[in-house]
């Protein structure tokens, strides 16, 4: 169980580099989820279909 959250708080870190690197599979998915934004709906709606990408 520590291993798993270890490999989890390293994969988020990962993330937030890339992400402030701004690589472009980083802010894919933040741009898709702006253009995708409805006023009656959350952007968690979407991830569904987003893991199936």
């Amino acid at each position: 169980e520590v291993d798993l959250k270890e490999k989890a708080s390293l994969q988020e870190k990962a993330a937030w580099e890339e992400l402030q690197e701004g690589t472009e599979q980083a802010v894919a998915v933040p741009e898709l989820l702006k253009k995708l934004d409805r006023p009656n709906e959350i952007n968690l709606y979407y991830c569904g279909g987003l893991e199936l990408l």
